[in-house]
């Protein structure tokens, strides 16, 4: 017999990606514990819950459910959820509840409930389906999950479909096969196979635009912005075949492509594929960097007296090429300054921003960085606030394309770790700049290029579009870093070495990777940051950081997440940004508590507090990426060289993962792959197909 429990959520004990939860409730009125599973996702440790049709217990208390919902119990309580419906005030809401009833999720088991909600006074059809919408999509349905989830939608994916179609979920898929992938919640070969059992035509117009989609997509989020039309279209034509069947023909892709706008000619009219959004990306930031060097306000650069200020003040003293970047207030517009780790970036910045400071002491300045961990390491170095580009733009990375940036009000412009910063992002924050300002782009362009498309520093720098100043002389207490020596020599595709400050550790099949890692950090007199160019295989972060946590897990206090298992004392990583819940993609911190359900975060200046349902983009941090690594430092690092991953790593990479490490670095290389990371002449140097460079150059010349 299946009966409707009204119960207090006591405690989240497990949720995993598919969207299923498990948790701990108190009956009301009996006060009997049960163990509930399905999917949960909104409620919060201390709700009341209904749970419809449930099933059970078994003999070990636990119970299964058809559906949940949070239980209103005071009109502040209803009001704040009938106010998220489209087109419903705070006002109307009162007076729906006025009305209806706190309830506001029993509204549904009414039998008419739409005639009872159009008798509100200022409620008309369109906003009672609105309402009866809203509080569908609320209710956290297993019987809509497990059928998004059984045509493999991940987990974020179903539950903005359901939040946002409601009793309608099944009539929009079905409908529009399509329209999940490009709302990002559902991967092609999902709603491919979706539209095949829905009968679609195989060569529908709909299909082919996919595809194209699909491909161009893809391409892009291995960094490139374009690709040559005849890869583009074998890509195509690879990935439009359905059960060993035809594939869709060449001239209609072609044909499709043209008139999707996903085109571009080369210099010498070579043809290419590309998104139009990363087209008219890399146009805009050829425009905007042509107008600030139109509009450049030229002033005299700092005297040699200046100069001999500032180092007085803050206590240095500057070599000559550190000396000369501070013509750049000579030339106006967008400047570039470069330089390995270890030549003086960030002391020279930190003499810019305060000789700016004294002779325009009116004149407004900005410190940014692309990421999160970037701009606060800036803001530590300089000590000034340093925000990421988004925030400094008041906008959030899924703002692309909805509405246009304000004006950035400042008259300096800093932007350091500049290699981070993919085409999108800069092209949105080069078009906010105001003409006549300072835009000061710092980085080192043989680090990794970004995680977004483009390779936009590299191009900035080679193609002469604007003036260079490279520093290239490490300071004194850098000139004998054998970390430094090893980053230059993977550049240039010469063999590394052991120095005093830098280790070789090789393993084999006596040894396997990660048993030697755990060797390795017990050696420093702190934790390293460990670093793997892979996620996956005995050196990947994944096995890393299972490995490590055997080894140095702290408490017994744990919870599950996504599968893995988090225990209070772990590292561990924010892997998106959460701007509800004020965690940021790369924000690296301690799980200091797990209690109740709750998890109590530290971070860098903060301490977190988050239901197990919001820490479901956290990750464990004993091992990162080497590209999640970027923008940061720890005085000792371990990179990992697995054998799997000797394919991938490119000089930028290593130079990348060994410049991490600012006291001392090891290098835990797979035995049989030595040769290859190590060996003379053989590091490649990674490469994107953009069109940047060649657009940036044709306003050079």
């Amino acid at each position: 017999m299946r009966l409707d429990i009204q119960c207090l959520l006591e405690e989240r004990l497990y949720t995993d990606k598919s969207g299923i939860s498990e948790f701990r409730v108190v009956e009301e009125g009996s006060g009997k514990r049960f163990t509930a599973r399905g999917f949960l996702h909104e409620a919060k440790t201390g709700e009341r819950l209904l749970l419809k049709d449930v099933s059970g217990p078994d003999m070990g208390g636990n119970i299964s459910y058809g559906s949940a919902h949070t239980v209103t119990s005071t009109e502040e309580e209803a009001v704040s959820v009938l106010a998220c419906a489209e087109g419903i005030s705070e006002k109307t809401a009162r007076v729906i509840i006025g009305e209806l009833g706190i309830d506001v999720f029993g509204y549904l088991d009414r039998p008419d409930f739409l005639k009872e909600l159009m008798r509100v006074p200022g409620i008309g059809p369109s906003k009672a389906a609105s309402v009866a919408s809203f509080l569908r999509g609320q209710v956290n349905s297993n019987e809509d999950y497990t059928w998004l989830m059984g045509k493999g939608f991940p987990y974020l994916g179903a539950m903005q479909v359901i939040k946002e179609h409601g009793a309608g979920t099944r009539q929009y898929v079905l409908s529009d096969p399509y329209g999940p992938m490009y709302k990002r919640q559902a991967c092609f070969e999902v709603c491919d196979g979706i539209a095949k059992g829905a009968g679609l035509d195989a060569w529908a117009v709909k299909r082919v635009r996919a595809v194209i989609r699909t491909v161009l997509e893809t391409d892009a989020a291995n960094g490139n912005t374009r690709m040559p039309m005849a890869e583009f279209i074998r890509r195509c034509s690879r990935l439009s075949v359905w059960d060993g069947g035809t594939a869709i023909p060449d001239e209609v892709i072609s044909l499709a492509a043209y008139d999707m706008g996903c085109y571009e000619f080369g210099p010498d009219h070579e043809e290419y594929a590309c998104l139009k959004r990363l087209k008219a990306a890399e146009s805009g930031i050829a425009v905007d960097l042509k107008r600030l060097k139109t509009s450049a306000r030229h002033q005299e650069g700092a005297s040699m007296e200046d100069i001999r200020k500032i180092e007085e003040e803050a206590g240095i003293a500057y070599n000559e090429e550190q000396k000369g970047a501070f013509g750049i207030f000579g030339h106006g517009g967008a400047v570039a300054l470069t330089g390995y780790p270890g030549t003086g970036k960030t002391t020279v910045i930190d003499g810019l921003i305060r000789y700016y400071a004294k002779t325009c002491p009116d004149g407004k300045i900005l410190l940014c960085a692309p990421t999160g961990r970037a701009a606060s390491r800036a803001g530590e170095a300089s000590g000034r606030e340093g925000l990421t580009m988004h925030k400094a733009m008041k906008r959030t990375p899924y703002d692309k394309g909805t509405r246009r940036t304000e004006p950035l009000d400042y008259d300096f412009i800093i932007v350091d770790e500049m290699s981070m910063c993919d085409t999108e992002l800069f092209a949105g924050f080069l078009e906010a700049v105001k003409s006549g300002t300072i835009l000061l782009l710092a980085g080192d362009p043989d680090q990794l290029p970004s995680v977004g498309a483009g390779q936009v520093f590299r191009d900035l720098v080679s193609s002469g579009v604007i003036p260079v100043y490279r520093l290239t002389e490490l300071v004194r207490q850098e000139a004998a870093s054998g970390i430094v020596k090893n980053a230059r020599a993977a550049l240039a595709g010469k063999t590394i070495q052991e120095y005093q400050d830098f280790k070789i550790s090789v393993c084999g099949e006596a040894c396997p990777v990660a048993e030697q890692v755990i060797r390795e950090a017990e050696s420093f007199p702190s934790m390293p940051l460990i670093l793997s160019p892979v996620k996956k295989g005995e050196g990947g972060v994944y096995e890393l950081n299972r490995k490590m946590q055997e080894r140095f897990k702290k408490s017994s206090r744990s919870v599950v997440i996504n599968g893995v298992r988090f225990y209070a004392g772990d590292p561990v990583i924010m892997t998106h940004n959460n701007y509800k819940h004020g965690y940021y993609n790369g924000e690296a911190g301690t799980l200091m508590r797990v209690e109740g359900g709750v998890l109590t975060i530290s971070l860098p200046g903060r301490i977190l507090v988050l239901d197990i349902s919001d820490a479901t983009e956290m990750a464990l941090a004993y091992a990162v990426t080497i590209h999640r690594a970027q923008g940061t430092e720890a005085d000792y690092c371990i990179a990992v060289l697995p054998g799997e991953a000797r394919g991938m790593v490119s000089g930028e990479l290593l130079n990348t993962a060994f410049t991490r490490a600012k006291k001392a670095a090891t290098a835990v290389v797979d035995g049989q792959a030595l040769g290859n990371y190590a060996k003379e002449g053989r590091m490649r140097r990674e490469h994107r197909e953009c069109g940047l460079f060649e657009l940036l150059a044709g306003t050079a010349s």
